[in-house]
């Protein structure tokens, strides 16, 4: 068993983990718990991040532990071209998602609207 807290310290969900679980894996019963997940999760146990092929285990958690949740809104970063376009780019994976062309003249700057 894990427990997963907020940066405020609030419970957020217990689960029962088992040490081979990695990122995809915590993410997946979270969301049973919780719903859906909207927003991008990073799990800290201590100063360690559990990412990639991490496993539980292999970063130290064992039963009873407590993890750190912190979620965070999808990571987009929105580019401005002199080439008359603007680009959405994925800030995990540097891949193009979107691309708004069109323009009459160079785009000197582009910003996100809540």
């Amino acid at each position: 068993r894990i427990l997963l807290r907020s940066l405020a310290g609030r419970e957020v969900a217990v689960l029962d983990a088992e040490a081979s679980w990695t990122k995809q894996a915590v993410c997946a019963k979270l969301a049973d718990v919780v719903g859906d997940l909207r927003f991008g999760a990073t799990f800290l146990y201590g100063a360690t991040e559990l990412v990639g092929e991490a496993t539980l285990g292999s970063i130290g958690v064992s039963d009873g532990s407590e993890l750190l949740l912190v979620l965070s809104f999808d990571r987009r970063i929105l580019t401005a071209s002199l080439d008359c376009s603007a680009r959405i780019w994925s800030a995990e994976t540097g891949e193009c998602l979107l691309t708004i062309e069109g323009h009459r003249q160079a785009l000197l700057a582009a910003a996100f609207s809540p």
